[in-house]
């Protein structure tokens, strides 16, 4: 679907000499002309001569330079001169040396593509192999008569003499006579044609037989060892060069009535060929030549008057360039050149692909520079019908791929012109979908498109051919022929130069812009050309601007009205003519003049967020969008309506919207991930982008073998969603979601105000039943414009804040404006509407139908009738669950109506209706709640049948654990809400809520129940109060109160225990020593001193005092101890993994060292950590966990337990402080100060060191530094930690996915907190 467009043409001035050949030197960027015994050195830079050598003082016509070529190496141009002589001109030096010399002659001499082998073909008809020393290698004669090496071998089978043929078939006289093949023509001067191989390993030779007189090609590989030779080929004529990639070699054939190209495969064999347009005897091909990227084939062919006649001035030459894909050959380009100025010699480029250098006879030496380019309307109107074109020679392929998609080489019509092609280009917004086409003369035929679509079919240029036409009728509308015109001069002279016309542009309705070469000036000229329709048909220069630089490309934006140029040194220029023709620098937004970092050969802009900028591309895969590089593996890109869309290397498609700041823009990598969202498309590997359809959702690529793929990519799809919705046009976003399978959510997620603000218009522009019922049951709660389309995330202000389901809503909704809009059209959706809520409300759907079947009306309006009605619900729902519903609802019509559609056995369910028929009516609503296990009803309809089913309600109640529902059935003074609450109490009693168990029994006046229940859960202050309702004599009284302080003792409330023995067993010294005993020793004097009980001070407080010091002396001096212990442990432990660490980025080979640095990374697979999970209870996980953070020595956990335990201790300092502290008050008050001060001093100093160490077992930077290397880390871990290393001067891993113990709060705020102190102590 491509063209080759010209971006650039120059020549030079006339040498007025006979040019034989020329050599090109890219590296100094000169040429060198062989001419008339002389060497003509031409600067491509400056396009003027430099510099002349000659070869000869005196000029000799045997003496022709055959073949020139530049040897890098060497630096030097090697010649072969027809008369046997090899010279070398050595550029820098400017001096000839003859190497050798071949006595019979040399008729061809190519160079290997290494340049490290000659061929020399010699009138002896032999070829010389030489080497670049110009040493002979070997000599091989063309003239044998053997295959070669690579000869097929007959086994004898398949013979034609034992098939069978038929009497048709049968031989007849003079078959099996072998026919000579042809001789050469007349006019074929008989010299031999050699080409290499791509690779340098073998080469072909195409020679005439002198037995036969007829040409035939041989290939021999780089020793010289004949290979194989071509089968008799009549017609065959001496043109040859062999495809670099390989595969094909080319050759010319002259049949009786046609012309073709032929290709042979390198064991002699025919393949494949396609016709030359060419109908006469007089025209033949003197050149084929692939160029280096072996896509296209240039053919130079003249035409004379006669064969005889072969003087120069009646020789015309063409060049064309043909192109195969999808196996058609296309002719993109031709080139015409006067019998004046025919071609002498041409040659391809051989750095650049697309750059042809052409010497013409008269010493005019030219520059052709193409590209390739997809020709379509690039505008955005309304009308715009998306036109590909594509250029075959005299015919124009179109196809308007908004309507339909042609798969070339086919199109849906073309245009015959009768000329050859070399440019076409749409016209602007207005008439976007009009052409003109640039044909080989110089003139511009104009096409315009009638919205008549029958007045087009009288053009007889026009034919369909994809789109029908055949008999058919189409609605396609085609282009009319408006008229060829001529291009003339400000003077009114006529522009003859063809092949010199580029960037053709259309920029309004009769305004052209053009750029032209002028070979007298040497100049660049931007034209602007204006359309003349009256009777002579012109388009004249208007005005003309002299370019400074070589232009590379001219693009116009028709939304924009903007024209732009780009010099080949990457200079963009903005083109302006509102006085005179004007060319500005194009600016960015700090007012710098944009040059962009390399030369593209494709560019245009396009507005982003409200300033326009320029996107370029160029040949090696960058994309720029103004200076900024945003992807450095672009194939193909294009501007949609609110996207930039590029293809990659990577066999994807990405899309960049045009709401974005482009100086913000991310840059796109080449071995970046791909992201799960709609702004990247998989693509099959090599396609590249054709256009993507104005307006439209889709997108054309074309495939490396020539097959188009159209695409609706989800970018594109929600756009166009988004902007429906906008607009609010339901109707149109429902139908493209539903084709293209979008989630229907997104019709209220996106805007969800909008949407349900609009639901009547919603209903009414969806109409369908069918699309109501589906856009309902697709209803799901997510936020799809959160969870599934995330690239362009709804407004948040858009966004649903209310409460509630999203579902509930939208049914309840829909619901309404269904039945206000037509109820009875809508019923199915309503049901539908019911059904889809997240609680399903089926009883109301079956009233519905109920009500259906009910009104005698719904049979005759035209409404869905009851028995569609319920038969659509039980698609919608399982017909058992259905039943239990209708059984719900206690209406046994409905029931019976549910089940003569189901598959249940009348006597199954008739009987059970009966049954129930039967029953008391609370009973029989009791008896279905019980069938359909809905228990809670079932107790609520129980207890309104009379106290006689109460001991049936306890059983259901006590089976089904309905205790709280039962509660509420009952009044509070009632024996039964009593009998409730004691089952309630005994029950959590048998679960050990001994709490909630008391309280029940209060409740229900079960007061001794309640009593022992409260003391079981430690409550004393209820089971006293139990005590005092059961009025309970003062000795059990005394015993509780013992067993209660007993229990408060073995769970450490010393201070209940001891107001439980002073208050309700009166025993005040049991209290003291239950004080003593918790170190409670303010609370243990204040009852030694209101009871005057002294003496317990020497008998039991001091005693204990001083055990409690020396007991919390040594636990502290412990502590201090293990805490340094493990703290020296833990750094010597890290030590030893940040070593292995650091072998391991030093390529340290160690058994062990992964599986240890695994478990301290703790990355693992999912599959590892399922496997290790599976089948075990949480109890034994929890034990597994336990083991695994062990504090013995060596196990690969150890850090990790040490910073646990630690973590604890320093945890546990808090109530430590609380503890010494009041017991340093008590041993102040009891003159033991230096005790005190000790205590304060040893906890002083743990403190201090908790302190000094925090740093040590949290460290700021994290727990390990460690290059990330290892069997779970990929490249891309490796090489992100080197960038970080980098920027940081440090490789810091992350602390990894252990659960490090952190630091605890406490240790924030407590450690240097100093009220706990005692200024005494100090």
């Amino acid at each position: 679907m491509k063209n080759l467009r010209l971006i650039n043409a120059c020549t030079s001035p006339s040498l007025n000499c006979v040019v034989h050949c020329f050599a090109v030197n890219n590296l100094l960027r000169e040429i060198y002309i062989l001419a008339s015994s002389k060497i003509f050195v031409l600067s491509l830079d400056s396009n003027n001569v430099i510099n002349c050598i000659d070869i000869d003082p005196i000029e000799d016509q045997s003496r022709l330079a055959i073949s020139a070529e530049f040897l890098i190496e060497s630096e030097s141009v090697c010649i072969a001169m027809q008369d046997g002589d090899v010279l070398l001109y050595h550029c820098n030096g400017h001096q000839i040396e003859c190497v050798g010399t071949v006595e019979s002659g040399i008729k061809c001499m190519v160079w290997s593509p290494d340049q490290e082998l000659a061929l020399l073909a010699t009138a002896e008809n032999n070829i010389v192999i030489m080497t670049k020393e110009f040493d002979v290698i070997t000599e091989v004669s063309t003239q044998t008569e053997e295959f070669g090496e690579n000869k097929p071998i007959n086994v004898g089978w398949g013979k034609k003499e034992t098939q069978f043929h038929g009497s048709a078939g049968k031989p007849k006289i003079g078959d099996n006579i072998e026919k000579p093949p042809t001789p050469a023509a007349e006019w074929d001067d008989g010299s031999p044609m050699l080409s290499w191989r791509g690779d340098g390993q073998y080469f072909a030779c195409n020679i005439i037989n002198q037995v036969t007189g007829a040409r035939q090609l041989k290939f021999w590989s780089r020793e010289g060892i004949l290979q194989s030779t071509s089968e008799k080929t009549d017609g065959l004529e001496g043109p040859l060069h062999w495809r670099p990639s390989g595969n094909l070699i080319a050759s010319v054939q002259r049949k009786p009535q046609c012309y073709d190209v032929l290709f042979f495969e390198r064991n002699g064999l025919h393949r494949s060929e396609f016709t030359l347009p060419v109908y006469d005897t007089r025209t033949r091909v003197i050149e084929l030549m692939w160029n280096l990227d072996s896509k296209l084939l240039a053919i130079r062919l003249e035409s004379v008057n006669d064969h005889n006649q072969l003087e120069e001035s009646g020789i015309q030459s063409y060049v064309q360039l043909w192109f195969c894909n999808n196996s058609h050959w296309y002719c993109k380009q031709e080139l015409s050149f006067p019998a004046t100025e025919h071609i002498a010699c041409m040659q391809w480029d051989t750095e650049t692909s697309y750059r042809l250098h052409i010497a013409t006879i008269g010493g005019k030496y030219l520059q052709y520079n193409w590209c390739w380019d997809v020709d379509y309307n690039r505008g955005h109107a309304a009308d715009n019908l998306s036109s590909v074109a594509v250029v075959d020679r005299d015919q124009l392929l179109i196809t308007p791929f908004s309507t339909m998609v042609v798969p070339p080489p086919m199109s849906a019509y073309h245009i015959k012109m009768g000329k050859s092609i070399n440019q076409v280009c749409f016209g602007p917004s207005a008439i976007c979908n009009d052409l003109a086409i640039v044909l080989a003369d110089m003139s511009i035929a104009i096409y315009t498109y009638s919205s008549d679509i029958d007045a087009s079919r009288n053009d007889e240029s026009v034919k369909l051919t994809g789109a029908g036409g055949a008999g058919f009728r189409t609605s396609l509308k085609l282009p009319k022929f408006r008229g060829i015109f001529k291009l003339f001069n400000q003077d009114g002279t006529p522009i003859n130069n063809v092949y010199q016309l580029q960037h053709l542009s259309w920029i309004s309705p009769n305004e052209f812009l053009a750029v032209m070469w002028d070979d007298c000036d040497i100049k660049n000229y931007l034209l602007y050309l204006y359309l003349t329709e009256d009777e002579h048909r012109r388009i004249t220069v208007r005005d003309m601007l002299e370019l400074p630089n070589i232009a590379l490309r001219l693009a116009v934006n028709h939304d924009t009205n903007t024209v732009i140029m780009q010099y080949v040194d990457g200079s963009v220029w903005q083109f302006s003519h509102d006085n005179g023709m004007n060319l500005t620098p194009w600016l960015l937004s700090n007012r710098m003049a944009l040059q962009l970092p390399q030369p593209c050969q494709y560019i245009t802009t396009a507005v982003m967020k409200d300033s326009e900028v320029v996107i370029a591309n160029n040949e090696r895969f960058r994309l720029y969008i103004n200076d900024k590089e945003i992807a450095n593996n672009c194939t193909s890109f294009c501007v949609h309506d609110a996207f930039l869309i590029f293809s990659t290397h990577s066999h994807t498609c990405r899309f960049v919207k045009l709401s974005s700041d482009w100086e913000n823009i991310r840059t796109y990598q080449t071995n970046e991930a791909i992201p799960f969202d709609e702004n990247v498309r998989r693509v099959e590997r090599g396609s590249q982008i054709v256009l993507a359809v104005a307006g439209s959702t889709k997108l054309l690529f074309q495939m490396p073998r020539g097959n188009l793929e159209a695409i609706h990519p989800r970018a594109l799809l929600l756009y166009s969603v988004r902007r429906l919705l906008d607009k609010l046009e339901f109707r149109e976003a429902f139908l493209l979601m539903r084709k293209h399978r979008i989630n229907s959510n997104i019709l209220y997620d996106h805007n969800p105000k909008a949407f349900m603000d609009n639901i009547n218009t919603f209903v009414r522009q969806i109409d369908d039943v069918n699309h109501l019922n589906l856009f309902l049951s697709d209803l799901r709660e997510e936020d799809v414009t959160a969870t599934m389309y995330t690239a362009e995330l709804s407004n948040a202000s858009l966004s649903d804040q209310s409460a509630g389901s999203k579902i509930d809503k939208i049914c309840d909704a829909v619901r309404e404006s269904l039945t206000s809009v037509n109820f009875d059209k809508y019923i199915l959706c309503i049901i539908t509407s019911y059904v889809k809520k997240t609680e399903a409300e089926l009883e109301k759907a079956l009233q519905l139908i109920k009500s259906l079947a009910d009104s005698s009306a719904s049979a005759c309006n035209g409404s869905v009738s009851y028995q569609e009605a319920l038969k659509y619900l039980l698609v919608l729902v399982d017909v058992n669950e259905l039943y239990n519903v209708a059984l719900g609802t206690y209406d046994f019509d409905i029931v019976l109506m549910v089940a003569e559609r189901s598959q249940k056995d009348p006597k199954e369910y008739l009987p059970f209706l009966n049954n129930l028929k039967k029953m008391e009516r609370n009973y029989s609503k009791y008896s279905i709640d019980k069938y359909l296990k809905r228990f809670e009803k079932a107790i609520v309809h129980l207890s309104r049948c009379g106290d006689e089913y109460f001991d049936e309600l306890l059983e259901l109640m006590e089976k089904q654990k309905l205790y709280r529902p039962a509660l509420l059935l009952y009044p509070i003074d009632s024996n039964q809400f009593k009998t409730i609450c004691k089952n309630y109490g005994l029950y959590l009693k048998s679960v050990d809520n001994h709490m909630e168990a008391a309280i029940m029994f209060a409740k229900g006046k079960e007061y001794e129940l309640a009593r022992i229940s409260f003391m079981k859960c430690h409550n004393w202050q209820q089971a006293f109060c139990m005590a005092a309702k059961l009025k309970i004599n003062q000795a059990e009284i005394i015993d509780m109160a013992n067993k209660i302080a007993s229990d408060l003792c073995e769970i450490r409330n010393y201070l209940g225990a001891s107001v439980v023995l002073v208050e309700y067993a009166n025993n005040i010294s049991e209290a003291i020593v239950t004080l003593i005993n918790g170190c409670l020793w303010n609370d243990a004097l204040r009852l030694i001193y209101r009871h005057d009980r002294t003496d317990m001070i020497e008998s039991h407080l001091l005693t204990a005092l001083i055990d409690s010091y020396q007991l919390q002396s040594a636990s502290l001096k412990n502590n201090i101890d293990q805490f340094k212990r493990y703290s020296q442990r833990l750094v010597k432990v890290r030590t030893e993994k940040q070593q292995k660490l650091q072998e391991a980025g030093d390529g340290v080979d160690d058994g062990d060292l992964y599986s240890e640095t695994t478990s301290i990374t703790g990355r693992s697979t999912k599959s590892s950590v399922y496997s290790r999970t599976t089948g075990r209870t949480s109890k034994s996980r929890r034990k597994v966990e336990r083991k695994k953070y062990s504090l013995r020595e060596g196990s690969p956990f150890e850090d990790i337990a040490l910073m646990e335990v630690l973590s604890q201790m320093i945890k546990t300092l808090s109530v430590t402080k609380d503890n010494v502290r009041s017991l340093m008050e008590t041993l102040i008050i009891f003159n033991h100060d230096s005790e005190a001060a000790k205590l304060q001093n040893t906890l002083n100093d743990y403190i201090n060191l908790v302190k000094a160490s925090l740093k040590t077992i949290w460290p700021p930077g994290g727990v390990y530094q460690h290059q990330q290397f290892g069997p779970d880390y990929n490249t891309r871990d490796i090489a992100d930690a080197a960038i970080q290393k980098s920027n940081q001067g440090l490789a810091a891993a992350p602390d990894n996915d252990l659960d490090y113990p952190t630091q605890p709060d406490i240790a924030k705020t407590f450690l240097y907190d100093t009220k706990w102190k005692l200024e005494v102590c100090k």
